[in-house]
């Protein structure tokens, strides 16, 4: 997952944060330059300043997918925040799934429910974290999810569990 994003005490500088789905190591970059990362406690990177100095930028992440770095004690947000309604629609398909999972005997078949969910909900909230789309695109693609979600539960519950 990539974001783009700026700093107010960098004008004219783009950063971008990597985050790797499978390992959640987190990457750096100003203006497509790796910037290196501390092994010290927090993990801080450093950004180098037009004057030579070097910045400590800690990154911490609150509700699952969302970021910010902590510079001299203050927040800048990557990521925003969600809404109510797009915890609602973004964690749709674990719901249905733990819903879904009460209809059948088999511990195999909940468990398929359950990995098709987590993986409908976490294919949601990166949905909803692109920032790059127009919002009435980007909730149509989570709809869509969703519903493919529900139609895979219901070719498990009713197709397969007789």
């Amino acid at each position: 997952m990539t974001y783009n994003f700026a700093l107010p005490m960098f004008p004219g500088s783009n950063f971008q944060m990597e985050k790797s789905n499978w390992t959640g190591k987190l990457k750096l970059f100003k203006d497509g330059v790796l910037l290196e990362q501390l092994n010290e406690n927090g993990k801080p990177f450093l950004i180098p300043t037009d004057n030579g100095k070097m910045i400590k930028a800690f990154p911490k992440t609150y509700h699952f997918y969302q970021f910010f770095l902590e510079i001299a004690g203050k927040r800048y947000y990557i990521t925003k925040k969600y809404t109510w309604y797009e915890y609602v629609i973004g964690f749709l398909p674990i719901v249905l799934a733990a819903f879904g999972s009460g209809f059948l005997h088999s511990p195999a078949y909940v468990f398929m429910l359950l990995f098709i969910g987590l993986g409908g909900s976490s294919l949601n909230i990166s949905l909803i974290l692109s920032l790059e789309e127009k919002s009435s695109i980007k909730y149509l693609k989570v709809i869509g999810v969703s519903v493919v979600c529900f139609f895979a539960y219901y070719l498990i519950i009713y197709g397969f569990n007789k």
